[in-house]
């Protein structure tokens, strides 16, 4: 008896350290959970085989698998991702970066396809999973849907191509003035109105552009500028004797 009773000490503490462990455990799988399905973003992770341990909400909608259908699926079974230009070129995450053991970040080029056939422009980061040994245990994918952004982003340089291609078709000189930052910048037909090409002219300031206005108008043109940008709603429009290459105005 005297050798049994400390057995049943060790072994009811030993339990009691074995149920706190399990309750610690336990909260934090529930907090966890509670953060994955908060997030704004996709989050899908697998294990070394590439098999899917766990998916969020978010990801659910984009992809169109419920948790239930994903779990247990190789990964590209469910995240289903092409290269918007080429179409028919295939991402391969998994390995990349268990090879790499690094971060990659994909391009806005990355197209998702639901299950459904609906398919996302997404911002798309995969990151190795690992141990407190170090050990790789599998990959995390963290997407966002970007495809309003790359749409709007593709109809902007669609406009600055329309733009450019039309100020090339009318041979008009343009030149740009970033007032906060102080940058000045020409195309190349503006220069060669003047002579040179766009390298031998180099004009990075407004104080560049002075040296080459006459100096009889160069004080009211300076006027007319600080004018201009303290009421921008106007229209701004000057004539302007500039210096050609030949020395001529």
């Amino acid at each position: 008896i005297g050798a049994i009773i400390p057995m049943l000490w060790a072994f009811l503490f030993y339990t009691i350290i074995q149920k706190s462990n399990n309750d610690l455990i336990s909260q934090n799988e529930e907090q966890l959970r509670i953060t994955l399905e908060s997030l704004g973003e996709g989050v899908i992770s697998t294990n070394t085989n590439g098999i899917i341990t766990n998916i969020n909400p978010v990801a659910q909608t984009l992809t169109g698998w419920s948790k239930n259908e994903a779990l247990n699926k190789p990964l590209f079974e469910v995240f289903d991702v092409i290269d918007s230009e080429i179409r028919n070129s295939r991402y391969n995450p998994i390995e990349k970066v268990l090879i790499s053991g690094t971060i990659i970040e994909f391009s806005s080029n990355t197209i998702l396809r639901s299950k459904q056939g609906v398919e996302f422009h997404i911002s798309d980061t995969a990151a190795p999973i690992r141990n407190d040994s170090g050990e790789s245990g599998g990959i995390v994918l963290i997407f966002n849907d970007v495809t309003e952004k790359y749409l709007q982003e593709r109809k902007l340089k669609e406009s600055e191509e329309r733009l450019l291609t039309t100020i090339k078709g009318t041979k008009a000189g343009l030149w740009e003035w970033d007032v906060l930052n102080s940058n000045f910048s020409i195309t190349q037909e503006w220069s060669e109105m003047l002579g040179y090409s766009q390298k031998e002219l180099t004009i990075h300031s407004f104080d560049d552009l002075f040296k080459i206005i006459h100096p009889a108008i160069s004080l009211s043109f300076k006027d007319e500028i600080n004018k201009y940008i303290f009421n921008p709603q106007t229209i701004f429009e000057t004539e302007l004797q500039l210096r050609h290459k030949s020395s001529r105005w």
